[in-house]
């Protein structure tokens, strides 16, 4: 869901629509971290993509790259009949490849582990052999994907993938090479097959690409979007953009955070000028943990230090506080 403070940026959906009525196959989002591309695509997916006749699908690499779970999510958003045959299909022969794989994996790890070669060859031919695996599987059930994708994706669809400087970074060449070729394939089944991609890297491989740079806000759009959240200190507004954040749209909306936590009660002067988006960041998330109340400003502190909410973990280092799953939620 998109927040209800969301700031339009009236030139990307310019050029994403000029994009929609080109022969391009992929339109690229990027820019650094923090500048809203996430916020942009679920902006346009409310707004484009709302009712059956725009179907979209998403596929968010913040937690890594795996194929299988790639093409699954895919294919069970745009999916409208899970007892249609061709989800039957995709289904059973989905489960038949993966299990087979599976049960080839352990075969090779009991050879390599029954050999007389030394622990350093077994890894280094077990890696190379699973490796070779994984391929044929991947084509095995892309095969499977496009087959049975194509008899039910409709026109126009849009597929978006969203942290895409991550797969870069934890893929190979090989891995990269594979993704853009099979979108190329569906688009030669589906000519009018769209891709969206967000990503912190400028990295596309693919020539016909459009590519848009989203930039921070100005002026006027930082000013607006404080509005939104209730800042009518123009002063504190002012402060925020030329001293904290610069137009970063992230730091900004944490800066009317800020504001919110302290009712108001914090004045322009406050505000420190900082010489990197990561200080700023860090300067605010302190003076907001601050404005806190315990117990649950040590619990912000402590969750911050064990980067996950563990609530087991957040009663060995806050014995005294009475915390319950509730306080989760």
């Amino acid at each position: 869901m998109i927040s209800q403070n969301y700031i339009e940026r009236p030139d990307a959906r310019k050029e994403y629509e000029k994009f929609l009525d080109s022969d391009s196959l992929v339109f690229c989002i990027h820019g650094f971290s923090g500048h809203g591309k996430s916020t942009l695509i679920r902006q346009i997916q409310q707004t484009n993509y709302a009712d059956e006749d725009n179907p979209f699908a998403i596929y968010d690499f913040i937690s890594g790259y795996d194929f299988a779970a790639l093409l699954n999510g895919i294919f069970e958003q745009l999916c409208t009949d899970f007892q249609s045959e061709s989800y039957k299909f995709y289904s059973n022969s989905r489960d038949s490849v993966l299990m087979q794989r599976g049960n080839q994996k352990i075969e090779i790890s009991q050879e390599m582990i029954n050999s007389v070669a030394s622990n350093q060859i077994i890894n280094a031919n077990l890696r190379e052999t699973v490796d070779a695996l994984d391929s044929q599987v991947r084509q095995r059930l892309t095969e499977v994907w496009l087959d049975s994708l194509s008899s039910i994706i409709k026109p126009n669809t849009v597929l978006f993938f969203d942290s895409f400087e991550r797969f870069i970074n934890q893929s190979l060449v090989s891995d990269l090479q594979w993704f853009w070729q099979t979108l190329e394939r569906l688009q030669k089944r589906i000519s009018t097959l769209k891709v969206v991609v967000c990503s912190q890297i400028q990295e596309i491989r693919m020539s016909d690409a459009v590519m848009f740079e989203l930039k921070t806000f100005t002026t006027s759009q930082s000013q607006n979007l404080l509005s939104e959240m209730g800042v009518d200190d123009s002063g504190y507004a002012n402060a925020i953009y030329e001293k904290l954040a610069q137009g970063h749209p992230l730091v900004t909306t944490l800066g009317g955070k800020l504001w919110l936590s302290k009712s108001g009660k914090v004045s322009s002067d406050e505000i420190p000028n900082v010489g990197t988006i990561s200080e700023a960041v860090r300067w605010v998330h302190g003076q907001i943990i601050e404005a806190l109340e315990e117990p649950l400003r040590s619990i912000m502190r402590w969750g911050a230090l064990l980067r996950v909410f563990h609530l087991d973990l957040l009663k060995v280092v806050l014995p005294n506080t009475n915390l319950t799953s509730d306080d989760f939620f």
